[in-house]
């Protein structure tokens, strides 16, 4: 019996091995590739591959029960790989990601305003003359984020 892939499983660690050590690169910290010896709620055991922070205190802890996907290799040869969910799982109510594109909008209209305007009114005399107008300044924002592009 193999371990299940492809959907998110609790898993009981039963072992956990450095494979390999990865250093520091670019700017980023020092990584390592762990094996970790699990066992699946239906009782099969196998091994797999997570990729982690090389302090080992930062492991998974062996008898510790973790969920988490594991990825099928290209190859039968290799071991699956841990993926694990980013974000912990909760998705936002679509009002709340709304409201968060419009605090947005606003934002980035008043630093608009205040590079555009910085001393009240531009070169020709113009400026926003009313809170309509910058209303709509907002609102061209919101559709940027909205259509990926404003018109």
């Amino acid at each position: 019996m193999s371990l299940p892939t492809g959907t998110p499983t609790e898993f009981t660690i039963r072992k956990v091995e450095l494979k390999r050590e990865l250093p520091a690169k670019d700017g980023r910290p020092p990584k390592a590739i762990v094996k970790l010896g699990l066992e699946a709620p239906d009782g099969s055991k196998g091994w797999a591959e997570s990729f982690e922070n090389a302090t080992p205190d930062s492991w998974p802890k062996e008898g510790s029960k973790q969920t988490f996907t594991l990825e099928a290799p290209e190859n039968p040869n290799w071991l699956p790989k841990v993926k694990r969910s980013r974000g912990g799982g909760r998705r936002r109510d679509p009002a709340e990601t709304k409201a968060i594109q419009r605090q947005h909008s606003q934002e980035m209209a008043l630093r608009w305003l205040v590079w555009a305007f910085p001393h009240g009114v531009n070169s020709d005399g113009l400026a926003p003359n009313s809170l309509d107008d910058i209303v709509e300044i907002i609102d061209w924002f919101d559709a940027d984020i909205a259509n990926g592009k404003a018109g």
